[in-house]
């Protein structure tokens, strides 16, 4: 009897089951994933993007560089992550025609650029809001003359 069990407990316990348990686990997160990859890499790049402009700005400002600001982008980027990942979830489960994930990453990259705009006018002194109203008109109404 307890050879039985042992011997079903070292079939389960052999490398090829973990391996084909694992490539299974791996092939869900990949196929659920995939859609919001774009989203999440595009969040990625904005807080790269606003983390370089950022330590810029600190610098042109003179203030010191600590490892807290890196901490926050860190830390920004996966609750970015969770927030996105979270989005789709609810949409394949709740919402399945309504783009809650677009929906939602279109506010965590708009917050981010306005966050990279802002350093850079920082850093060069450019704002670039206030330029492409300039530049294409009609844009939107000029409420800051």
């Amino acid at each position: 009897m307890i050879y039985h069990y042992l011997n079903t407990f070292g079939k389960y316990a052999s490398s090829q089951y973990w391996h084909g348990f694992a490539a299974s686990a791996f092939a869900v997160f990949v196929s659920f994933m995939a859609p919001v990859w774009p989203f999440v890499f595009l969040a990625f790049v904005l807080v790269l993007g606003d983390l370089f402009s950022g330590i810029k700005a600190a610098k042109k400002r003179g203030e010191k560089i600590k490892s807290r600001g890196l901490y926050r982008s860190l830390e920004k980027f996966a609750l970015y992550f969770v927030v996105i990942t979270t989005a789709e979830h609810m949409r394949v489960t709740f919402f399945p025609p309504v783009p809650v994930t677009q929906v939602v990453s279109f506010g965590v990259c708009v917050t981010e650029f306005f966050s990279l705009v802002e350093n850079v006018e920082t850093v060069t002194g450019v704002n670039i809001i206030r330029r492409l109203k300039k530049i294409i008109p009609g844009l939107t109404p000029d409420d800051d003359k």
